[in-house]
């Protein structure tokens, strides 16, 4: 037991322990908590006017980050939206950190007279520094709170964890039918 969370069968990342892929919000404990995590994704569903379609989950994890942990960068290929609730969350806990899409779009442009004169090396320049220059956006979070996006975009943490336990329960979703 993990502040309470069963991680049967888990297995150890860096400073961290993870469930096993697979659905961690179907065990008989959790039911609750899914009824309450699929209601919210609904409302998302609606405030947004996203799907027409039922959104279900498609898996579900829980991560348990101790003192020095970190969280690479990462999306979530094959789902539409990914949910991040943070049942346990103590001072010191990281945030999370998003890399700004607009930002990416920004570096493309559209039409004859937007096409360079010369070339670059935009790996080179966009990766050359340790702090890289994509725009990063940190969302402070709040233990008790529930964290919805799109699957697509890319999240993780500047820092490491400076506490110990701090305990997420992540899932995945596609449109059904």
């Amino acid at each position: 037991l993990a502040g309470g969370i069963k991680i049967a069968d888990g297995y150890s990342r860096a400073g961290s322990s993870h469930s096993p892929f697979g659905s961690i919000l179907d065990q008989k404990e959790f039911s609750p908590l899914q009824d309450v995590l699929l209601y919210c994704i609904e409302e998302y569903n609606k405030k947004f006017n996203i799907y027409s379609s039922k959104i279900i989950m498609t898996n579900s994890w829980c991560n348990v980050m101790s003192q020095g942990s970190t969280l690479k960068f990462h999306m979530h290929a094959g789902s539409i939206l990914s949910g991040i609730y943070y049942p346990q969350l103590p001072e010191g806990a990281m945030n999370l950190s998003i890399i700004d899409p607009k930002f990416m779009w920004s570096l493309v442009k559209s039409g004859k007279e937007h096409y360079p004169t010369q070339t670059y090396n935009l790996t080179e320049k966009y990766f050359k520094s340790k702090d890289d220059n994509r725009k990063r956006k940190t969302v402070p979070l709040k233990e008790g709170h529930l964290y919805v996006f799109p699957s697509w975009l890319e999240h993780g943490s500047t820092d490491s964890n400076k506490c110990d336990e701090r305990i997420s329960i992540s899932f995945n979703t596609i449109v059904k039918g």
